[in-house]
């Protein structure tokens, strides 16, 4: 195997280890009872560790963990589980568990698994069909009036410069050559193509400057922060919208963040929030 390969796969379980190490310490502040009836598959100085408890982690993973094969994964859960058992015990003989950052950490380490469930079940209730299609009607709506150019342009330090390369253009020589020959930018060697390009990906006063030429037409010298442009429009043509299964992930995650800010604005109606010292902190 490659050593580049090597490298990557060990990061991969390094930060997987960690990720674990988190959620699984984290989980550990729950009762044991939760998963009383389950197989017992290991025993740690006399406490139990039950199938359900590996499974129910597996669930909660995600990103590359999931691509690996059943069998491992349960095999490094549990190698994880096992590791954090026994130096839990080790802290405790330490009584780590009775300081103060170990029950604030305990109390926010609850909070945050009810937050993290609460979030699952009631966004899973929420998200269907018929709101992801309304997104996406939504999002194809956008694109009815959205269109993208191509153009060519001649980057140049000065405003003269640009006023003599539009007099040679107007003596007949070549956009491209002079493009070429003169232009400071880095499509230079390409004379001065940029490709075809929507107007929010260019700074305000390029994009109103190319947007509003006619095919085939030259622009007057256009200052930007990078200098003088002339600029030449090549085609325009319509953005069509990609298909729901190209964007689909995407709208997914848009509908789950607005769906988490809807909870937490009702959340908030009905829990008041006082920020105490407003000179140190805020919130929205």
């Amino acid at each position: 195997m490659p050593l580049v390969s090597i490298a990557n796969s060990c990061k991969f379980y390094r930060e997987l280890f960690l990720y674990l190490s988190i959620i699984i310490s984290i989980s550990s502040y729950f009762s044991s009872e939760s998963f009383s009836s389950d197989k017992i598959i290991a025993m740690v100085g006399g406490e139990e560790i039950k199938l359900n408890e590996v499974e129910i982690l597996m669930k909660n993973l995600s990103g590359q963990a999931l691509s690996m094969p059943k069998d491992q994964l349960r095999q490094i859960v549990l190698k994880q589980l096992i590791n954090n058992k026994i130096i839990a015990n080790l802290a405790r003989t330490k009584n780590y568990n009775k300081s103060i950052e170990f029950q604030v950490l305990k109390s926010i380490s609850e909070e945050r698994i009810l937050h993290d469930i609460y979030i699952k079940e009631e966004i899973n209730k929420r998200l269907n069909k018929k709101l992801l299609d309304q997104k996406y009607n939504n999002f194809v709506i956008e694109f009815s009036d959205k269109v993208e150019v191509r153009a060519r342009h001649i980057l140049l330090s000065s405003k003269e410069d640009a006023v003599r390369v539009i007099n040679n253009l107007k003596l007949g020589e070549s956009f491209s050559d002079l493009a070429k020959k003169n232009s400071i930018g880095p499509s230079a060697n390409l004379g001065g193509d940029l490709g075809y390009f929507s107007k929010d990906v260019m700074v305000k006063e390029f994009a109103e400057a190319v947007f509003s030429l006619k095919i085939g037409e030259v622009s007057s010298p256009v200052k930007t922060k990078f200098g003088w442009h002339v600029i030449k429009l090549i085609d325009k043509r319509k953005i069509y919208p990609p298909k729901l299964e190209e964007v689909q992930e995407k709208l997914i995650e848009n509908l789950k963040e607005e769906l988490y800010q809807e909870i937490i604005f009702i959340g908030k109606r009905k829990y008041k929030v006082i920020i105490i010292d407003k000179e140190k902190f805020a919130y929205d």
